[in-house]
């Protein structure tokens, strides 16, 4: 009998088919079967009461870009999907915040878990893209933890798809009480600061100084997607992530 009960709200793993394996060469590599996803999840808040805010920032984060990239899948989401992954959006916006500055409080705890298990329900039907193919090259390659690299990652690629995820993005934005046009929904959604600053100068510092493999690419695979992150283009997917971080994602 398999029970899961998770002791972060961030990687929806008591919901999910995946695993993440990280070779000895530094790669993650994701493996997926119907085996791995738990009988039973077991969601007690009291569990991640410890958590510091850092790590409690930076597995929301990783449980946000779960929900994110589900909405935003082109051809693997349904009506569930989208329904779980709204539901996970509009808590974590509301409750991540709550838990960075009250680590005790047990409603924030709970509805962080639930968010987290939404999340993950959601990303192993609709699958999540190219931040999270990013993401765990980056955490492969220089150790950085998976939320932290999700963090600076999303943002980035959100702003990068442009116009085409405007509509999706404009519906999120309206379910965190953002109002106007499409577009300023959209871009109001991008630009909503969330997550704890303390924990990402550290992380990003590490990131973007740290040694880099010689003179190739380093693939990252992960949710149907395929991504070669160049030497110049990591570095500055990093310095973006790390200017948009560096400009306040205090809570709010």
């Amino acid at each position: 009998l398999f029970i899961a009960v998770p002791t972060t709200a961030g990687t929806g793993s008591e919901a999910t088919i995946a695993a993440v394996v990280t070779g000895e060469e530094h790669r993650k590599y994701a493996v997926s079967d119907l085996c791995l996803i738990p009988r039973y999840a077991v969601l007690d808040p009291t569990l991640t009461l410890s958590l510091p805010p850092a790590v409690t920032a930076q597995t929301g984060m990783d449980a946000l870009t779960h929900a994110v990239e589900a909405y935003l899948s082109l051809y693997y989401n349904t009506r569930e999907t989208r329904a779980l992954a709204e539901s996970a959006v509009r808590d974590i916006f509301r409750y991540l915040p709550v838990a960075c500055r009250d680590g005790q409080s047990l409603t924030a705890r709970e509805r962080m878990l639930r968010a987290s298990f939404d999340a993950g329900c959601a990303f192993t039907r609709a699958s999540v893209g190219n931040v999270h193919a990013i993401a765990h090259t980056l955490g492969g390659l220089y150790g950085i933890p998976h939320g932290l690299a999700c963090a600076v990652t999303l943002p980035v690629v959100l702003e990068d798809y442009g116009v085409a995820v405007h509509p999706r993005l404009a519906r999120l934005g309206s379910l965190i009480g953002l109002t106007g046009t499409e577009r300023e929904r959209a871009v109001g959604f991008l630009e909503k600061k969330i997550v704890a600053r303390k924990g990402l100068r550290e992380g990003l510092a590490r990131w973007v100084n740290a040694a880099l493999p010689a003179d190739r690419g380093e693939p990252g695979f992960f949710g149907r997607e395929y991504v070669i992150v160049e030497r110049q283009e990591r570095v500055e997917v990093a310095r973006r992530g790390f200017a948009k971080c560096d400009h306040g994602m205090a809570p709010s």
